[in-house]
């Protein structure tokens, strides 16, 4: 290659990683140049190009807003473009196939992951410079993860299990992403708008299998706290989406239609995306009112599913009689920072004891 280091460079910015790739197959030089660069600008250019956030930028604004950063995303020779966007394209590759190899799976959903717990922090409302900046890596992920998609399918056809067995970290890794891109039952979320025959009839199943994992109290002991939580203290994915199908679906109820619903999307996903100014103190942007739905069953129902069922607590056929009943209530609460000089002197520690 006779033309300068910094002419073929400039040229290889404006192609896409996968022109670049076969560009490096084309001779030997060409292959140093791409995999083993004096530095970052080339893939540097390709991954915001692509686009995606800028990470740099990503973490000192997280750092800034108290939120957890990826650690270390620079290290001591700075962030490594390349790696980074070469992961991100096979996971894109992974994501359009229907098919995929269990260890290009494992690494697209790490590779996802780790994209979407580092979505950049949403401006505040003084913040006119970021104002209602979209997140390039939000709009990535719903762009290229639908949910026909067959990375992030599972069997529905699999019986029910509960948290006695062994948490597969492979599903729970699809059950977030799920839950993060798909968290309405609801293509279209306007109000007015119904479901038809053949929704109802498979959200409705979907729902019911969902029940059966929700309102089996064997997923609830001390080992994982009584709630959505693995033996080794981390949140079983698989649990909050039962928890959420539950949910969603009753809300999708004729009677519910019109009450106020949360955020849906993968922006609705960025620290402080709740929206609302709020002071240095409330880091965490906690002040304010919230609201949250609760849904619950009759005591008896719950006891007669659990131990009188013939089909035992897996058996989906239980909420499918027209006399179950499920409540769902919208409860809402006004919280307040207290003042840290009020606690002074107060003790938190439990009661030992007796």
């Amino acid at each position: 290659m006779d033309l300068p280091l910094e002419v073929i460079q400039r040229v290889l910015i404006h192609c896409c990683p996968r022109e670049v790739a076969e560009f490096s197959k084309t001779c030997r030089a060409a292959n140093d140049l791409i995999h083993s660069p004096c530095d970052q600008y080339l893939w540097r250019h390709l991954y915001l190009a692509h686009p995606f956030d800028h990470p740099e930028s990503v973490e000192s604004d997280r750092i800034a807003a108290g939120v957890v950063a990826e650690a270390a995303v620079g290290g001591a020779e700075g962030v490594d473009y390349r790696r980074r966007l070469m992961d991100l394209v096979k996971a894109e590759r992974a994501a359009a196939k229907d098919g995929y190899a269990a260890r290009e799976g494992r690494e697209a959903l790490q590779a996802l992951t780790r994209l979407l717990e580092n979505l950049p922090v949403w401006p505040t409302s003084g913040d006119a410079n970021h104002l209602h900046q979209p997140s390039y890596n939000a709009r990535w992920l719903e762009d290229n993860l639908k949910e026909e998609s067959g990375l992030l399918s599972s069997d529905s056809s699999n019986p029910i299990t509960n948290t006695q067995e062994p948490y597969n970290k492979l599903e729970g890794a699809k059950a977030r992403l799920r839950l993060c891109l798909f968290s309405s039952y609801k293509h279209n979320d306007e109000p007015g708008y119904f479901l038809t025959d053949e929704e109802e009839s498979f959200f409705t199943h979907k729902r019911n299998r969902s029940r059966c994992f929700v309102y089996d109290l064997r997923n609830y002991s001390e080992k994982n706290r009584w709630g959505p939580f693995t033996t080794d203290n981390c949140v079983n994915w698989i649990h909050v989406e039962h928890l959420m199908n539950v949910v969603w679906m009753n809300l999708c109820d004729s009677p519910l239609l019109r009450m106020p619903r949360p955020k849906i999307g993968t922006e609705s996903f960025r620290p402080h995306s709740s929206g609302g100014a709020h002071s240095p103190e409330d880091w965490a942007g906690v002040e304010g009112f919230w609201s949250r739905y609760v849904c619950f069953m009759d005591y008896r129902d719950l006891f007669s599913f659990n131990y009188q069922h013939e089909g035992g607590p897996t058996d989906p056929s239980f909420f499918e009689d027209r006399s179950f009943r499920e409540a769902t209530r919208l409860l809402e609460v006004k919280l307040e920072l207290t003042d840290p000089s009020i606690l002074d002197g107060l003790s938190f520690r439990p009661p030992k004891a007796s």
